[in-house]
């Protein structure tokens, strides 16, 4: 939940503190929840608060100089309200009345104070993250919401992987996230951290990065100059120095920290000894295209295609931005022929939408069905290569007869027949296609079938056959 700005919550705490003056015990802060406290670093609770309270007096001294004077008397001198009340010639409930609307007076300099304290916070952390690819994000509300449920509870999971088929959005929906942490003020601290190794454009296909594989110790030192920017360096700073530093960072206090584009599971496996030492407080958010089953400690989150409605949706969103000649107009019919071979995958359908500006539907769906054209192979290129390389024989038998199963058949009696594959090696194929999300498992636990994104079965169709 968003820390309470209410000025009646407000006016508690600054209560509570003003009686806690002089008090030499360290219990817990009033204004704990505020980024005023938690900017103030090396001193004691108490000293934080009292440094909180006394700035916002003095900026309420600026406009309202008694106020200000009456609650420094009585709170922080000591002075007894009967003896202002005397020396103002008011009755003493007067004098308690003039403290409260004073108090009431302050709490509005404190809200002043806080939110321009989280504004420069959000600023800050908001430059931690990469420039986003998605002006709208459609279909996404439920998944933030689970994913905050499980990123805000108090202790474990501590890693918390999104996965998913490449394309449909795992980083788009890591940066939604966070974005809303950050306007929410959810976790004092985050992080993010790519270890992306080439950008693809639908239209430009792929770039190469410039950045080697992410490595335990490169991600130590990029997440120390994010988090650490300004804490001395000693001469000799060896990794294991830095990751110490780090570790003593991350336990002191939450953070939540993106790895982003971890595509191999070789990826995962090398870094997840040092995750899990930077963890707990801390939480980190991982997107990957593979699963990682059977590491214990990881929460999956599985992130499937857009439905019907929320991919045309996404398309007349598209659609508006881009103004493609004949789009904008198009029927619900031709836009449901697009789901129809593509599916709901978000990269898929800007290629759709960004092609329509060169030629009709029907040529672009047929392309993307025939797997021509130097745009659409680039996106089986970036979406699938990468698995297909990784399945071997018998593996790609059962990924290319999947076409052939009908939705909610692919059991895995029906699977033998159909592939002439013995159970346990049958099983062992779909372990590794569904571990590359390639194939997705459905139903209950005691009733499972496998099935296909749509844009796979197209894939499947034409593409593959090429690269075999």
């Amino acid at each position: 939940m968003e820390r309470d700005l209410g000025l009646e919550q407000l006016q508690q705490g600054i209560y509570a503190a003003f009686k806690s003056w002089h008090k030499t015990d360290e219990g817990d802060s009033p204004f704990a929840n505020l980024v005023l406290f938690r900017q103030q670093q090396n001193t004691t609770p108490r000293k934080a608060t009292n440094k909180i309270l006394f700035q916002a007096l003095e900026s309420l001294s600026l406009t309202h100089r008694q106020e200000a004077a009456l609650l420094s008397r009585h709170f922080l001198d000591g002075e007894k309200m009967q003896s202002i009340a005397h020396e103002k010639n008011i009755g003493e409930a007067t004098a308690y009345r003039w403290q409260n609307d004073a108090i009431a007076q302050l709490a509005h300099v404190l809200q002043a104070h806080e939110r321009e304290a989280r504004a420069q916070r959000q600023s800050i952390l908001a430059k931690r993250l990469e420039r986003p690819t998605y002006t709208q994000l459609i279909g996404v509300d439920s998944q933030i919401e689970a994913l905050l449920v499980v990123l805000l509870a108090p202790g474990p999971p501590w890693l918390i992987a999104i996965e998913g088929l490449g394309g449909l959005g795992k980083t788009s929906l890591a940066d939604a996230l966070l974005r809303r942490v950050i306007d929410e003020c959810l976790f004092d601290e985050i992080g993010w951290v790519s270890a992306r190794q080439y950008d693809f454009n639908p239209g430009r296909g792929l770039t190469p990065r410039q950045e080697p594989a992410l490595t335990a110790e490169q991600l130590v030192e990029k997440l120390i100059e994010q988090l650490l920017p300004d804490t001395p360096r000693p001469d000799s700073f060896s990794p294991q120095k830095a990751l110490a530093l780090l570790e003593t960072r991350l336990k002191q206090q939450p953070h939540l920290i993106v790895v982003d584009n971890l595509e191999t599971v070789v990826d995962l496996e090398a870094l997840l000894p040092t995750l899990r030492d930077l963890s707990n407080p801390t939480k980190f958010l991982l997107t990957t295209r593979e699963k990682l089953p059977y590491e214990s400690g990881i929460y999956h989150f599985s992130l499937l295609s857009l439905n019907e409605a929320d991919t045309l949706q996404l398309i007349r969103h598209e659609a508006t931005l881009s103004n493609p000649p004949y789009l904008q107009t198009a029927g619900e019919a031709e836009l449901k022929a697009v789901y129809q071979v593509v599916g709901g995958n978000p990269l898929a359908l800007r290629l759709v939408v960004g092609q329509t500006h060169f030629f009709t539907l029907p040529t672009i769906l047929a392309d993307l069905s025939a797997a021509r054209g130097k745009q659409v192979e680039g996106l089986f290129t970036f979406i699938y290569r990468r698995a297909w390389e990784q399945l071997d024989e018998m593996t790609r038998h059962v990924f290319l007869a999947m076409p052939l199963v009908a939705d909610g058949q692919g059991n895995l009696e029906h699977l033998a027949d159909l592939t002439e594959i013995d159970p346990a090696s049958l099983r062992d194929a779909l372990t590794w296609l569904v571990t590359l999300n390639l194939v997705d498992r459905r139903g209950e636990a005691h009733d499972s079938y496998y099935t296909l994104h749509q844009l796979t079965t197209t894939f499947l169709h034409e593409q593959v056959l090429r690269w075999q």
